[in-house]
């Protein structure tokens, strides 16, 4: 009877208690898993945080390091020594970008003056001038869906002529004002 009865009873706890064990397992699980997860998101955002400190810190660092560890003179002499590397190799940069526009400007004759060719073939005389709201010409033929011999004879004999009467090809480099800046605050701050 009672025994009966008990030993039932404690069947039934135990097996809720294994169940319930069992859930608390699995929950330590998934939480663990979470956790590591986390862990290794944590790892990689302080990873590339640490680069992305890192190096301005070392600038900062060497810095200090000048400050502390040498002379006025010697300092003054090493920041300008570094300066007139800094300054060589914008100016170096400047060169090259306009060694690469005046290339990228005979390019762009050279295209032009096929679709001359095409367009004088074709007898396409007529400009598509689009005109500005002063009324002046636009003049420069931009890449678009349609091909460049299509705006006609006269539009491409006045494009190819402002391309080779150009004296500055600073219009082709996007970078190259940032450079110039770049000289001038190297200048102001020498001054």
């Amino acid at each position: 009877g009672i025994g009966l009865i008990a030993s039932l009873f404690n069947d039934q706890i135990n097996r809720m208690l294994m169940d319930r064990n069992l859930f608390l397992e699995r929950e330590v699980e998934a939480r663990t898993a979470e956790l590591i997860k986390a862990g290794q998101a944590k790892d990689e955002f302080l990873a590339n945080m640490s680069h992305e400190i890192r190096t301005p810190m070392n600038a900062i660092t060497g810095l200090v390091y000048l400050l502390l560890h040498t002379d006025r003179e010697d300092r003054i002499a090493k920041l300008q020594e570094a300066d007139i590397i800094k300054r060589a190799n914008i100016e170096e940069k400047i060169s090259l970008l306009q060694e690469n526009a005046a290339k990228r400007r005979a390019d762009r004759i050279a295209v032009l003056q096929e679709n001359l060719k095409m367009a004088k073939r074709l007898g396409i005389e007529q400009t598509m001038f689009s005109t500005s709201q002063s009324g002046s010409a636009q003049i420069e033929i931009n890449a678009t869906s349609v091909p460049p011999y299509m705006y006609g004879v006269k539009r491409l004999e006045v494009e190819i002529e402002a391309l080779k009467s150009r004296t500055n090809d600073a219009p082709f480099i996007a970078e190259l004002r940032g450079l110039q800046q770049q000289l001038i605050n190297l200048e102001l701050n020498n001054a």
